[in-house]
């Protein structure tokens, strides 16, 4: 089975749409195949002027065969002004609305990025860089909405960010899209220090029976949970007595945990089995490091695959 990585396709697809694309896209795993008809449209408002692409490289492509993220590029070129749009989106099996600036191998959603050469600017991993919005997913056809803000991959990149709005995309492919995913993605959210918290990545460790270790992190926040004692589902845990919670302020030493008293959180198992995690999770958590002053978070929800 051939794997490729959300990067490897923006690639993949940046570069098929930087050279004009073709009626044969060739995707990654042999994903895609000739568009169908003419009727294929991709277009969208870049920083408000008009974009669409050309019809001759607009493709769709993915792996084959299915993976768990069923991961799929939608790119499009427009010739008479040299931009190129990318969409690369995980995890979606029919309609549905997600986020972008999300990692593709772990989360449904996605990533959104601007072509003007020899520049790029793609959604950082913040967890809320815009919205994609699948409308129509057959074996042949996709439709759906989008919008992003996507900021330049390298520094000094003049503008700083690039704005997308108004995106829409309708495509069809006669020989049939790439395989709907085999899997269903995670997610995180919560309410940190009174700020919305959305995870962009998430990876859940099951080592053994009535143990896992989950991390959930955007730009922003880092947020790990760590089993202390077994646990199962259908039951609330005290933190720091039975799981060990720490939040981390990305890009700095502030830190904050459970400490070694009395219990200031818990969370509470609805799902926990070999390969999947469902809880709730709340506290006012202590400072460590430079931190100064406790953080409270409330509405903590996860629904993380475990490995």
């Amino acid at each position: 089975m051939k794997r490729f990585s959300g990067l490897a396709l923006l690639l993949v697809a940046l570069l098929a749409v930087g050279c004009g694309g073709s009626d044969s896209p060739a995707g990654p795993g042999g994903g895609g195949g000739p568009i169908g008809g003419g009727g294929n449209s991709f277009t969208a408002t870049v920083d408000g002027q008009p974009f669409k692409a050309d019809v001759g490289t607009i493709q769709v492509t993915g792996n084959t065969p299915a993976t768990r993220q069923g991961t799929l590029a939608i790119s499009g070129f427009q010739t008479s002004t040299g931009v190129g749009l990318t969409l690369i989106i995980s995890f979606f099996i029919g309609p549905a609305t997600q986020p972008l600036g999300v990692n593709t191998g772990t989360n449904p959603g996605g990533t959104g990025s601007v072509l003007m050469a020899p520049d790029i600017w793609m959604t950082p991993l913040n967890g809320h860089a815009g919205f994609v919005t699948v409308t129509a997913r057959t074996d042949k056809r996709i439709a759906g909405t989008f919008n992003f803000t996507s900021d330049g991959i390298l520094p000094g990149i003049v503008p700083a960010s690039r704005v997308v709005t108004n995106g829409k995309f309708d495509i069809t492919i006669d020989t049939g899209l790439p395989p709907l995913p085999s899997g269903v993605g995670s997610t995180a959210i919560a309410n940190i220090g009174g700020q919305p918290w959305n995870a962009a990545t998430i990876v859940g460790l099951h080592p053994g029976a009535g143990v896992f270790s989950v991390n959930a992190n955007n730009t922003e926040y880092s947020v790990t949970l760590v089993t202390s004692t077994l646990v199962s589902a259908g039951n609330t845990y005290g933190i720091p007595s039975q799981m060990g919670m720490t939040i981390t302020h990305v890009g700095t030493t502030d830190s904050w945990y459970g400490g070694v008293g009395a219990d200031v959180g818990s969370v509470t198992i609805s799902t926990f089995d070999a390969n999947r995690l469902v809880a709730s999770f709340s506290g006012t958590f202590q400072p460590i490091g430079t931190a100064v002053g406790t953080l409270t978070v409330t509405g903590g929800a996860i629904n993380a695959y475990l490995e």
